[in-house]
This record gives C-alpha cells, structure tokens and sequence, in this order.
C-alpha cells in the first residue's frame, strides 16, 4: 500500500465475521489475540467448524495491532448474529469504543435447526490503547479488554 497506510488506517476494522464459531458456552466472550501463532490457530479451528472453506489468517503486524475476538456464545438454531457498527468507533483516554450489535431471529421467524456460535474478528490498531470497551446496540458496556 501506499506509504504511512497504516498511521492513517481505522481504529478497528472487520476481518471476518460468521456464525459457525467454536464457542461451545452459552455466554459470551471477547478474547484478545496478540499474536500470529494464536491467529494462524484460531483461523484453523474456524475453518474446521465451517466444514473445511479455508479462510487464510491474515499476516498482522501485532507491534501496532491486535485482533479481537468476539462471541455471542452458542445459539439453538441460525438467525442470531453479531455485527460490528464501524460507524461508532471511537477513543478516549487510550480506550477504544467498539459498538457490535447483537441480533435474535424475529418472533416466528423459520431458522436453520443447527446449533450457532455468532462471531466477530475485528483488527484493532492497539499501540497506544489500554484497554477496548464494547457496547451492544443500546449502549450496554458488554466486555472490557485489557490491552497489555
């Protein structure tokens, strides 16, 4: 890319979302990657659960960046989701705002009957953060990650 790309590059950025996560746990969790080893791993047991469509782990540069990992937990059925608002992004103070909204299926709605793990894969440039705090739809804090 151009020269100084990345100074200028957003403070979190979607790299893979979907909803055949590994997550076996009813509740939620945001997990902070730091580096490729970890990734590379995770990009593995996600291919695995998606039936083999390999997804390659992006090459990071973690001295400037690191990824979040974020899960709604498991699901009975299809229709849940989790999306990422790039639009709310904000810092304040070396902590980073993530707004993610969390998505059921409409009352009466016809889902897939197989058991979800909603899931978001955000690239966060984390040099100077102390921590990531993520918000739902309704502004409810849901996790805050330390970054160390």
């Amino acid at each position: 890319g151009p020269q100084g790309a990345d100074e200028n590059s957003a403070p979190a950025e979607l790299l893979l979302k979907g909803v055949y996560g590994i997550r076996t746990l009813a509740e939620p969790s945001a997990t902070w990657i730091k580096d490729q080893a970890t990734l590379t791993e995770l990009y593995h047991k996600l291919n695995a659960r998606h039936g083999g469509k390999d997804k390659i782990s992006p090459q990071i540069d973690f001295k400037q960046f690191g990824v979040l990992f974020l899960e709604t937990g498991q699901k009975p059925s299809g229709g849940f989701a989790i999306n990422f608002d790039d639009t709310k992004t904000r810092t304040a103070d070396g902590q980073l705002e993530i707004h993610a909204s969390w998505k059921d299926p409409p009352e009466g709605m016809a889902v897939t009957q197989a058991v979800t793990s909603p899931f978001l894969l955000l690239k966060i440039k984390s040099k100077d953060l102390t921590s990531i705090l993520v918000l739902d739809q309704n502004n409810r804090s849901l996790f805050e990650v330390p970054i160390n």
